[in-house]
């Protein structure tokens, strides 16, 4: 099995600058053989089979780095032609050389990569010994070495190893797992994990410090700066989520032989400008990543659930399913077919969004606004049963309590609100004015129960 390790490095100042070298010889390579390639092919029609040993004559200094890290450009290139080729990815795209996020990748051969965890060092071909953070051991066949710089200006080592693996032992407990915002997820037998919301903790100091950077004359020392604090805050974040859901994933698969979830279409679903932040900061997409490959390594079984799977529908016990209630919209059922709380469809709700946005209609729906529009409405409704109570045209209604819910609808996007929490903050309020035992049967305000 191949296991990846990843180590934080300390290089000294000739080290940083060999890195730095290799850096921008790996990029001017990849560049350089991408721009023959599509010259080649706007020629001739045909395809370029170019190699970095071709351009060292002419340009000398690619020898000064190891030669396995341009020999790599190569497979890159070579991958991101077959994803366009195959996965309709886009177009291999030139690199940046400020593109924050720096890498290259060298090969093992006689012994040129090792790591010592007693002296906490890491040898790299054409390279002294780097110091390193060797915080786990590993036992297996080196196989290549992946040396990276992030925009926070830290250098890591990923190194790639073949080693086996030791599952862990196997258990008889199952369980499913409800993905949400609220909560990061909620298993079958009731357990609940937070949701951290880790850009909550940094959202002030990462709108200052951009700011402050908008103030900066672009690529100035200052400018500089602010960027690599921008980094590091933004590094912050992603190392603690990951963190977090280590431990989560780790921790599920552990105690647990099947788990099961669904699976999310969250590309579809940060679509929605209201969530996406949110759905992006709790990060299911990573936390399901996790799950799947640690059942893999330790022999357990991950199982996921189509969207369109009739879940909502099927009795817990029995595992009956009323034929005639197909709508996931209604959240509670009995098994005579009675139907209770139904709210909105995505759909119908998708359908109130793009009405606005076609017209752009945003501009006009401030909450004082729609407060208004809901409160007009209202009336107009209320119109319905002037004159009779009983008699009245239902179709007339039906119009004027739609009109109600629209708006009720976009004042929950102009807000950021939850239909769901505010419902339940407000219901939770009422129980407490008016408990069963004073309010039970009587009309009377809280105030006078």
């Amino acid at each position: 099995m191949l296991i990846a390790y990843k180590y934080r490095l300390y290089p000294n100042k000739e080290q940083r600058e060999y890195f730095a070298k290799c850096f921008g010889c790996v990029r001017f390579i990849y560049n350089r053989m991408l721009s023959d390639k599509i010259d080649y092919y706007k020629e001739t029609k045909k395809k370029l089979n170019n190699t970095p040993a071709q351009y060292k004559k002419e340009f000398e200094w690619l020898k000064e780095v190891d030669k396995w890290s341009l020999t790599n450009s190569i497979y890159n290139m070579d991958s991101a032609f077959q994803k366009f080729f195959k996965e309709h990815t886009g177009y291999p795209k030139f690199k940046s050389k400020h593109d924050g996020h720096k890498s290259y990748t060298t090969n093992f051969t006689n012994g040129n990569i090792t790591a010592d965890f007693d002296g906490g060092k890491v040898k790299l071909p054409k390279l002294k010994e780097v110091k390193a953070k060797l915080h786990r051991n590993f036992i297996g066949q080196i196989k290549s070495a992946t040396v990276s710089q992030m925009p926070s200006g830290k250098y890591y080592v990923s190194i790639l190893v073949e080693t086996e693996h030791v599952e862990l032992p196997h258990t008889d407990q199952n369980t499913g797992i409800d993905l949400g915002i609220k909560d990061l997820c909620i298993t079958s037998k009731g357990k609940k994990y937070e949701n951290p919301k880790n850009i909550r903790k940094y959202e002030k100091k990462l709108a200052k410090l951009q700011r402050q950077l908008a103030h900066k004359e672009k690529r100035s020392r200052n400018y500089c700066k602010i960027k690599k604090k921008i980094a590091l805050c933004h590094e912050k974040i992603t190392n603690s989520r990951k963190d977090y859901l280590h431990k989560i994933s780790h921790e599920i698969i552990s105690e647990n032989q099947v788990i099961v979830s669904e699976n999310l279409q969250i590309q579809n679903m940060v679509k929605d400008h209201h969530l996406a932040k949110a759905i992006s900061d709790v990060s299911w997409y990573e936390l399901t990543r996790q799950l799947e490959y640690k059942a893999k390594w330790n022999g357990r079984k991950y199982i996921k659930i189509d969207t369109f799977y009739a879940s909502s529908q099927l009795c817990s016990v029995c595992g009956y399913q009323n034929t005639e209630i197909k709508d996931l919209s209604i959240r509670e059922m009995n098994l005579s077919g009675e139907k209770r709380g139904i709210i909105m469809k995505q759909e119908t709700i998708d359908r109130i969004r793009k009405f606005t946005e076609d017209r752009e209609w945003e501009q006009f729906h401030s909450p004082a606004n729609l407060a208004k529009s809901i409160v007009i409405e209202a009336a107009e409704l209320l119109e319905c049963f002037q004159w009779n109570d009983k008699e009245y045209d239902l179709q007339h209604v039906k119009e004027e309590l739609a009109d109600v819910m629209v708006y009720s609808q976009n004042m929950l996007d102009a807000l950021g609100l939850d239909a769901d929490e505010i419902i339940n903050m407000k219901m939770t309020m009422n129980e407490a004015k008016y408990p069963v035992e004073k309010a039970k049967g009587s009309a009377k305000k809280y105030n006078e129960l």
